[in-house]
C-alpha cells in the first residue's frame, strides 16, 4: 500500500477541511491533495522512474509537505535533509544517495548548494522561486520552479503505479558513531505502521491544531507533527522561527492544542513564559522527543504552564515508537511502545534482563528500518535477527515503561540534534595547521550537551580559538561546532 493513499481518504471523507496554515493562509484537505497529485504527475513527466531520488533540502514550509507526499505517491524515494546542513555534509549524503533530482529554495540553492558544484551536477533542480545564479542551469541536467510542478497533467499513468509495503519510501540520515552519516531506509510499511502506533499513543482529534516549528526534516517532527495529524484530520500551522513570543502568539493566535518540541526549547519556553502576557490556555499537551525530558522539568511545566508533556523515544531507524498515553503518564519514563513494537533489553552477553536491570534497548517489529543504504557492514552491525541495536541504554518496568540510561555509542544529544564526535573530531583533524584532536561532550542544563574540544597546533603555527570555530563552521552543522576549544602547541 502506498503511504501518501491515506493522505487521499482524509481528503475525500474531509475535503474542506483546513490541513495546513502557513502565513496565515489555509490549505483544505482537497487543496493538499490536488498539489500532491499534480506534483507526482510531472515527477513522473521530468523522467524520474520509480525508485529515483529526490532530496529535500528545504525549511519547513507547507511545499516540503507537498512534495514529500507527492515523491512517495509516485513511488519515488524522498531524501529529507536539513537545510542549515554545510555543503561538505551534504556531499557525504549525496556521494552515498546519489539523488537523481532535489527539491529546494533560492536561498539555499545560492547560499549552500552552489558553493560546491558537484550537488548540481548533473541533477533536475526544482526550486520553489526563481533564482538569479546564472550557472545553475550550466550546472545542473535541468531547472523547474515549483509552479510549472502545479501545472495539471492530462494523463493518468500514475494511477497504474502499484507500491508494495517493503517498497523503499525514504532514505533518513542519522548517526552512530562511525564519522560519517547514514542514510536509513524506510518503507511505505514503516510509515504506515509507525503513523498508526504514535496516534493510538497521542488519540489527537479532527478538531485540533499541531504547530510545526522544530526542523521538519527530522522524522520525530516529520511523524509526530505532520505524518500523525494529517492522518487524524487535524491540523498542522507552520510557524518558520522558534522565537518565544512568536510561539507563544502562534499558540493564542491559532489555539493549539498540540505542541511538538525537544526539552531544549521546552526549557527555553518556560523561562519566557509570563501567564500576564501570554494566553496559552488552548494548549493541552506538548510532545517531547530527541533527548529525555527529567522529571523536575516535566513537573514545572505541568505546574506553570498547565499543559502535559507526552515524553517520546525512537531512533530515524525505527521512526518514534514510543510515548508516554495521555491517560498514564510517567514523568521520567520515554513511554510504552506503539502498535506491534517489541522492546528487550539485553547484557552485554545477549541475555534479556530482568524487569527494571539496566542494559542495551533493542527495538523490533514493523517499524524497523530495512537498512542503512548502500552501508552492508554497518547494517549488520545495527539489524540482527529482526531487532535493531539501538545504542543507547534503558530499562523497562514491570507495567512496561521505558526508560533512559544513557548512550552506549560514539555520538550526543545537541539540543535534541545528533552529533556523532568522530565526524567533528575528523573535521579538526583536517585542518593543515593541526597535529593532534580531543573532542568530548560536557554536559548542559539548557542543551544537555555542549562540544568542546583540545587541539594540538603543528609547530610554528599559530590559530585561534575563533580561526579554528570559523574552520568548523563551513563543514559541519552550527550545534556541531565545538563551543570550547583548547588550544596546545
Amino acid at each position: 500500500m502506498n503511504f501518501s493513499s491515506l493522505i487521499n481518504q482524509i481528503a475525500k471523507r474531509l475535503p474542506d477541511k483546513t490541513a495546513v496554515i502557513e502565513n496565515g493562509a489555509s490549505i483544505t484537505y482537497s487543496e493538499l491533495w490536488d498539489k500532491i497529485e499534480a506534483i507526482a504527475n510531472s515527477l513522473c513527466d521530468i523522467e524520474l522512474k520509480e525508485g529515483g531520488k529526490v532530496a529535500l533540502v528545504l525549511p519547513n514550509c507547507k511545499e516540503f509537505i507537498y512534495s514529500f507526499f507527492a515523491i512517495l505517491r509516485a513511488n519515488i524515494i524522498a531524501i529529507p535533509l536539513n537545510p542549515h546542513l554545510t555543503a561538505s555534509e551534504l556531499k557525504k549524503i549525496f556521494d552515498n544517495s546519489k539523488p537523481d533530482a532535489l527539491i529546494s529554495d533560492s536561498a539555499t540553492i545560492c547560499k549552500i548548494l552552489a558553493k560546491d558544484e558537484s550537488l548540481l551536477q548533473d541533477k533536475i533542480v526544482i526550486s520553489l522561486d526563481a533564482i538569479s545564479l546564472d550557472n545553475v542551469n550550466k550546472i545542473a541536467k535541468s531547472f523547474l520552479t515549483m509552479d510549472q510542478l502545479y501545472q495539471p497533467k492530462r494523463h493518468l499513468s500514475i494511477q497504474k503505479l502499484v507500491t508494495k509495503n517493503d517498497q523503499i519510501a525514504s532514505i533518513n540520515y542519522t548517526y552512530r558513531g562511525y564519522g560519517y552519516p547514514l542514510g536509513a531506509m524506510l518503507t511505505h510499511g514503516n510509515y504506515i505502521h509507525g503513523a498508526v502506533g504514535y496516534i493510538r499513543l497521542v488519540k489527537p482529534t479532527l478538531e485540533q491544531r499541531f504547530l510545526l516549528m522544530m526542523p521538519i526534516s527530522h522524522i520525530f517532527t516529520l511523524i509526530g507533527c505532520v505524518v500523525v495529524p494529517l492522518l487524524r484530520g487535524a491540523t498542522v500551522v507552520i510557524l518558520k522561527t522558534a522565537i518565544p513570543r512568536h510561539i507563544f502568539n502562534a499558540i493564542q493566535h491559532y489555539k493549539i492544542d498540540f505542541l511538538v518540541s525537544v526539552p531544549t526549547l521546552f526549557q527555553v519556553l518556560l523561562k519566557n513564559y509570563d501567564s500576564s502576557k501570554h494566553d496559552i490556555t488552548s494548549l493541552k499537551y506538548g510532545i517531547s522527543g530527541g533527548a529525555p525530558i527529567d522529571a523536575a522539568l516535566y513537573n514545572e511545566i505541568r505546574n506553570k504552564m498547565k499543559f502535559e508533556v507526552l515524553q517520546g523515544y525512537g531512533l530515524t531507524e525505527t521512526m518514534p515508537i514510543i510515548c508516554n498515553p495521555k491517560e498514564r503518564v510517567k514523568p521520567g519514563a520515554l513511554g510504552v511502545p506503539g502498535h506491534e513494537v517489541k522492546v528487550k533489553i539485553i547484557n552485554k552477553s545477549g541475555s534479556e534482563v530482568k524487569v527494571g536491570e539496566k542494559g542495551d534497548i533493542l527495538i523490533g517489529g514493523p517499524t524497523v528500518m530495512k537498512g542503512y543504504y548502500n552501508h552492508q557492514r554497518e547494517t549488520r552491525e545495527a539489524l540482527k535477527n529482526g531487532w535493531i541495536h539501538t545504542g543507547d541504554i534503558g530499562r523497562l518496568d514491570e507495567s512496561g515503561y521505558l526508560y533512559f540510561e544513557g548512550l552506549d555509542k560514539g555520538i550526543v544529544k545537541v539540543g535534541g540534534n545528533t552529533v556523532d564526535l568522530l565526524e567533528v573530531k575528523n573535521v579538526l583533524s583536517s585542518h593543515p595547521d593541526v597535529s593532534d584532536v580531543r573532542v568530548y561532550a560536557k554536559k548542559n542544563d539548557l542543551w544537555g550537551n555542549i562540544i568542546e574540544a583540545e587541539v594540538c597546533l603543528r609547530k610554528n603555527t599559530n590559530l585561534s580559538e575563533r580561526e579554528i570555530q570559523k574552520f568548523c563552521s563551513k563543514n559541519l552543522a552550527i550545534y556541531k561546532v565545538p563551543r570550547k576549544i583548547s588550544i596546545e602547541k
